[in-house]
């Protein structure tokens, strides 16, 4: 019935992939991000709430990922990278519950000219985001829709093929994202954002143009409001051929569980002789027939297998005091 995807390039993906998918079902609502992200404190609160400077230089969030780089951690790389710019840069690490990699980075020397932090698993990333200028990252969905909603300048390093590699265009198609194509080119990526004020505020505008801290909003919206249903496309294919419109609603209990529990006991009292002398159920289904009460003849018949099955009478679970069974001639 809906389809939620990231941005417009997606949905004219979908369409083309699935042709039975129509416009109006498909929203671009961006990648639901927490609510956080939507209502998140201005860049200096960030700042001050953090207990960071803001007066350094540009503020750079590096994450840690389990890839390997030359036998190790990309992570070290990275961060060495980083302290290796002459520009002064605020440099904050978060390594999440990898706490084994934060004893090691904070081993390595850090020049005078740059501040870091060292932060392990934390509940106010989009803080964290907030008070940032750069994010050198993986493009995973989750990070890119995150970056965005909080306006980031993206540095993107070691993109899997895939999804990954096609978020990574996307960022440089729209004048938000740098590209390391070695991780030892972060040094010169971060040295031209840092004393290219213009151009790292322009790409920021991008990204802010570009996200949507709301998705979720969008979709809970959509939910709450109960305007969508199932539609099986196959089945309304099949009814449009046919020219008939099927009801949609199944009465489940009626039409099918007990149908099916009567005609079981009818056809016990066929299988079993003795029994079928001696059912006075059965002999009274026969007498109904052979009659013709006045109303039975004008039930609806549904034929299972050998014999039709009359769909009236009781609930599940209580015996017909009328006939509900009738063999084919």
């Amino acid at each position: 019935e809906a389809f939620f995807v990231g941005q417009p390039c997606a949905a004219a993906n979908l369409m083309h992939v699935n042709p039975l998918i129509r416009d109006n079902s498909i929203h671009t609502s961006g990648i639901p991000v927490v609510p956080a992200f939507a209502s998140a404190p201005s860049k200096e609160e960030c700042i001050a709430r953090l207990g960071l400077n803001g007066k350094i230089g540009p503020i750079v969030l590096l994450t840690a990922s389990g890839a390997l780089y030359n036998d190790r951690p990309s992570i070290f790389t990275l961060f060495e990278q980083a302290l290796s710019v002459q520009t002064p840069l605020e440099i904050i690490v978060i390594t999440g519950r990898q706490a084994d990699l934060r004893k090691e980075l904070a081993m390595i020397a850090v020049p005078s000219r740059h501040s870091v932090r060292l932060e392990g698993f934390t509940r106010v990333m989009h803080e964290y985001m907030g008070a940032a200028d750069i994010i050198v990252t993986k493009p995973g969905g989750l990070t890119t829709a995150e970056s965005l909603a909080t306006g980031l300048a993206m540095i993107v390093v070691s993109p899997y093929p895939g999804q990954e590699m096609r978020n990574t265009d996307q960022l440089l198609e729209e004048g938000i994202a740098l590209k390391c194509n070695d991780l030892y080119l972060l040094r010169y990526k971060l040295e031209l954002l840092a004393t290219d004020p213009v151009r790292l505020a322009r790409m920021q505008q991008n990204a802010l143009c570009l996200g949507r801290s709301k998705a979720v909003c969008e979709v809970s919206d959509f939910l709450a409001a109960g305007k969508y249903g199932y539609i099986d496309y196959a089945q309304e294919k099949k009814e449009r051929l046919s020219g008939q419109r099927a009801t949609k609603r199944t009465w489940f209990s009626r039409s099918v569980v007990q149908p099916l529990a009567m005609a079981a006991s009818y056809v016990a009292s066929n299988v079993t002789p003795k029994f079928a002398l001696r059912s006075p159920w059965r002999r009274t289904a026969m007498n109904h027939h052979r009659t013709r009460e006045p109303g039975f003849g004008r039930a609806p018949l549904h034929a299972y297998g050998r014999h039709r099955i009359l769909c009236s009478g009781p609930t599940l679970g209580a015996l017909p005091s009328r006939p509900a069974y009738v063999p084919f001639r």
